[in-house]
């Protein structure tokens, strides 16, 4: 029952809503935005909350928004269905004063069957256009060079059943031009039309976000990444040039969303590791699992973010759609720029078809929240783009052939469509970055965040083989060293027999990682416009770089005359066709100005902090204006590591010091001796 208080309060905002068709409406849609997400598009009230719609009410409510949205108007049998359920929410639209007067409201949202056939005529005897379900339809007088004006809108489709008009997507582009020729808006349509103008460019929206522990420390660009990917639910693309930290950007954003589990992360096989790393590195209590093989098996419930590379995605598909993924995060999205690829096929799914006996496939990111990673400059290539933007935003490019034919320079060459060149881009810009799915950042656009130089290491796997032949070899040395008992009873003459096993250690390691060491180099390539310098310390890894990118890449060995040197620097430095650089780090760590590129990568480490330095520094020196990424591919598990460990605690040591001499008690080498001991007895 009721208290007296109850009733009075009740009271005059019932009569409010009977007395105003306006408050009646405005009351709907002020209960429907209380809904979440998942309940306004299923129609139903999830959470007993008492917010938003009951249950009860969920499904007729909501369809009469949905109705309302479609049309701009309410019927009177929807208004009289209004006047006796709304009464019943007076504690919730008590919150907002204007539903205790009536004053406040104008009337009147509901249209008679004549205001409709009125309506109808206006369109066709003015310019007239109009927001529905999403969409603008055009009507109007026929007049050929009006016809003419809306043929070249994008997306523009013809609808010929009466009454007969035009279809085309809500973009900025088109409403302007639109607005330009003389049409009329409703007022959903200019509403729509105002918000699009006032909107900022996604780079330029500066918000504050509450970030837990180590994400408090990240640039201001990472924050706003972040910020981005909460304003549009955790779907979006992340466009930012390679080496400012996307994969930070997406750890932060589920960090702070630990509901969105599980997780699935998809990636080239070369990165599974890195993500695994980063995530170990910068999250909290996350089980992890990398997926490996074409041959699935149970997943348990347990785990909060799988790692699955794109080659066995497919096979994977229906396993993984069993554990119901709350998010999907695709890394270096342009690996499913080919629609009928089978890894495109997973996320997006396919109809059946009956000629070639396949079944239809459902899509792994279907109506999940889908997040894309590229470095990719995708203005400039957007057909690479289409399927990751189709999956983020499904309702923003209707149709792929009209995408192509507008933004991908689309041409017939005698044989077939070409769609690999890039029309519109302006208005493509437009429509991706002024409030749409994308947020693009340049290093140059970052500048002043940024330090001069960021150390990443890459770890890389050993092959199967290989990393058999390694644990031999590894066994072999500890044996070697036990007997020896330690380096001081080691001579000169057994040093030398020492750093010959080293060394085989090595390049098993080397040999190991080749293949994804160049899978990573390839990425690189395809997902920036940058140039890269690779370095190595020995021969043949240098030869076998040449023979894999020999189109486009120029090497500088111990065996270069100075003129090939000189020729091979300045192809480098001004050819942007070569776009990488592989040299030995003695041969062409020193010297040489390389700082056509701001990205180096370490395949092989030298002995000294002062000889990584130098090499690193051919490409950070005077006239370079971009922060210097520096990468280290490492075999996880391996010598390598240990080297790696002891550089940076040598180098380390060595930047403290500011006078520039720095004595050491102990060599590279004697120290590593000693770690590999400690870890042979562990």
């Amino acid at each position: 029952m009721e208290t007296k208080m109850q009733v009075h309060e009740a009271n005059p905002i019932k009569n409010v809503i009977e007395k105003s068709k306006k408050a009646a409406l405005e009351a709907l849609l002020f209960l429907y935005q209380r809904q979440t997400l998942d309940e306004q598009k299923n129609k139903t009230t999830v959470y007993n909350n008492s917010v938003g719609f009951s249950a009860k009410d969920a499904d007729i409510l909501t369809s009469f928004v949905k109705y309302y949205q479609k049309n701009n108007y309410l019927t009177e049998k929807q208004y009289l269905v209004l006047c006796n359920r709304l009464p019943r929410y007076w504690r919730q639209l008590s919150e907002d004063p204007r539903f205790y007067d009536l004053n406040n409201f104008i009337e009147n949202p509901v249209v008679s069957k004549k205001e409709l056939i009125k309506t109808k005529e206006q369109r066709y005897s003015n310019k007239y256009a109009c927001l529905k379900e999403e969409t603008v339809e055009v009507y109007f007088p026929y007049n050929p060079e009006t016809v003419t004006n809306v043929r070249s809108l994008f997306g523009r489709k013809f609808i010929s059943t009466p009454p007969k008009h035009w279809v085309i997507p809500v973009t900025l582009d088109n409403l302007e031009k639109l607005h330009k020729w003389g049409f009329k808006f409703d007022t959903a349509l200019q509403n729509q039309f105002n918000n699009l103008k006032d909107k900022p460019l996604n780079d330029q929206i500066i918000d504050s976000v509450d970030l837990p522990g180590e994400f408090q420390k990240l640039f201001p660009y990472q924050k706003q990444a972040i910020n981005f990917l909460e304003k549009r639910q955790g779907s979006g693309l992340l466009a930012h040039e390679m080496g400012l930290g996307k994969t930070i950007m997406v750890l932060g954003y589920l960090q702070k969303n630990p509901d969105l589990r599980p997780a699935v992360v998809v990636c080239p096989a070369s990165l599974k590791l890195n993500w695994k790393k980063e995530i170990e590195r910068w999250m909290t209590n996350q089980k992890i699992e990398i997926l490996e093989g074409k041959t699935p098996y149970s997943l348990s419930s347990r785990v909060d973010i799988f790692i699955i590379n794109y080659d066995i995605l497919f096979e994977w598909n229906p396993t993984l759609l069993q554990i119901d993924p709350s998010i999907i995060v695709a890394d270096e999205v342009h690996y499913i720029k080919s629609t009928s690829a089978r890894r495109t096929i997973a996320l997006r799914g396919s109809k059946s078809d009956l000629k070639k006996k396949r079944p239809a496939v459902r899509g792994l990111a279907k109506g999940r929240r889908f997040i894309a990673l590229t470095g990719t400059p995708v203005i400039n290539r957007p057909i690479e783009l289409y399927n990751a933007i189709s999956l983020i935003d499904p309702k923003l490019f209707r149709s792929g052939w009209a995408f192509k034919q507008r933004f991908c320079g689309a041409f017939h060459n005698g044989f077939g469509w070409d769609f690999n060149g890039a029309s519109n881009t302006d208005e493509l810009h437009r429509i991706l970055t002024q409030g749409g799915p994308m947020l693009r950042r340049r290093k140059v656009d970052v500048l002043s965040d940024l330090p001069n130089k960021i150390h990443s290491f890459i770890p890389l796997q050993l092959t199967s083989s290989k990393n058999q032949e390694y644990q031999v070899a590894k066994n072999s040395f500890f044996k070697y060293l036990k007997e020896k008992k330690g380096i001081e009873a080691v001579d000169k003459a057994s040093q030398a027999e020492t750093l010959v096993k080293i060394e085989e250690l090595k390049q098993i390691a080397v040999q190991g990682k080749l293949n994804q060491a160049i899978q990573w180099i390839q990425d690189f390539l395809n997902d920036s416009d940058g140039k890269l310098v690779v370095f190595c310390t020995h021969t043949d890894p240098l030869d076998q770089l040449m023979q894999e990118f020999s189109s486009l890449a120029v090497k500088v060995d111990g065996q270069s005359s100075q003129n090939s040197r000189s020729e091979a620097i300045n192809r480098f430095q001004n050819d942007l066709q070569c776009r990488l650089f592989v040299g030995n780090i003695r041969a062409a760590g020193v010297g040489l100005t390389l700082t056509a590129a701001s990205s180096v990568a370490f395949l092989e480490l030298p002995w000294t902090p002062g000889e990584l330095v130098q090499a690193e520094d051919r490409c950070h020196r005077i006239g370079q204006k971009k922060t210097v990424n520096i990468y280290y591919l490492l075999a996880v598990s391996t010598i390598e590591k240990d080297i790696a460990n002891l550089l940076d605690k040598k180098r380390n040591i060595v930047e403290q010091v500011t006078d520039g001499a720095v004595p050491e008690s102990n060599s590279l080498f004697s120290e590593l001796i000693k770690s590999i001991q400690s870890n042979s007895n562990d």
